[in-house]
């Protein structure tokens, strides 16, 4: 016969057991530090609900290392996570046709999608995306600066949390506000250490030396060079210029020479 001591640990054990796996099965419920309201949140959330309205009733929460804000926006409750980068780009998912500064871009998941890059929006859509899209049964999930941020009525925050945090990390392609240094990128391969290479100096050209300095000659001090024979000035036989018949140099061949006789009509 079994003991009832035994039986009535073993029922407190399975007791145990079913509580651990109800709380591990329960999802996450954003609770943390409580604000009534947040101006900071005023100056960086300025699209969709959140645009030109103080949200109020902030709630701060961590949930899977992330840093998520639960906030009513005057009637209508925002999820918001912060993303690991700021950015430009601004990706605005509706299901619902408003007015609005953005480009339209294409629709995707049951979401139209609008941004004011949409080129990058095109390139920014990805399987991560689409699903965490998929997952997400909101009226409207926006990116804008550090934030995504999502609007939806009667739901559970805490089940949307998971493919609210997938879609920040997708977001996370989107171009940076400014570049990161290169010492905070992602390695990508081992780096070659630089190598020395030897600097080499162009060599001057051989100069000639002479081994007696050349004599100039100057004309402050009468120097002959050469033998030269004494002549008297003015006697050389040179014909004046201009005088004379003319000749014909032998390369001219068959040329024929124009006269300049002036025309005997005058």
């Amino acid at each position: 016969m079994i003991d009832p001591l035994w039986l009535f640990l073993a029922a407190v054990v399975l007791l145990v057991c079913a509580a651990v796996l109800w709380w591990a099965e329960k999802p996450a419920v954003p609770t943390g530090v409580f604000l009534k309201s947040s101006d900071d949140l005023t100056d960086e959330w300025v699209r969709g609900a959140a645009a030109g309205m103080a949200p109020k009733d902030v709630r701060k929460a961590i949930i899977d290392d992330r840093e998520f804000y639960l906030a009513n926006v005057g009637n209508t409750p925002v999820l918001a996570v912060r993303k690991a980068t700021q950015s430009d780009v601004v990706l605005d998912f509706r299901t619902f046709e408003s007015e609005t500064d953005l480009l339209p871009v294409q629709h995707v998941a049951g979401f139209e999608l609008y941004s004011n890059d949409p080129d990058v929006a095109k390139r920014a859509l990805d399987d991560r995306m689409e699903i965490a899209l998929q997952a997400l049964d909101v009226d409207a999930v926006w990116a804008e600066s550090e934030w995504v941020l999502a609007q939806f009525k009667d739901k559970d925050p805490a089940e949307i949390t998971a493919a609210l945090g997938l879609f920040a990390d997708a977001a996370a392609v989107l171009p940076p506000r400014s570049p990161k240094p290169l010492v905070q990128l992602d390695p990508t391969r081992p780096m070659v250490a630089p190598r020395e290479t030897a600097v080499v100096e162009p060599e001057d050209p051989a100069k000639l030396v002479l081994l007696e300095p050349v004599r100039k000659p100057k004309r402050s001090v009468p120097t002959a060079l050469g033998v030269v024979e004494p002549r008297p000035v003015g006697v050389d036989d040179i014909d004046a210029i201009a005088e004379g018949p003319a000749q014909l140099p032998e390369s001219d061949g068959t040329r024929i020479i124009r006269p300049d006789d002036r025309p005997t009509i005058f």
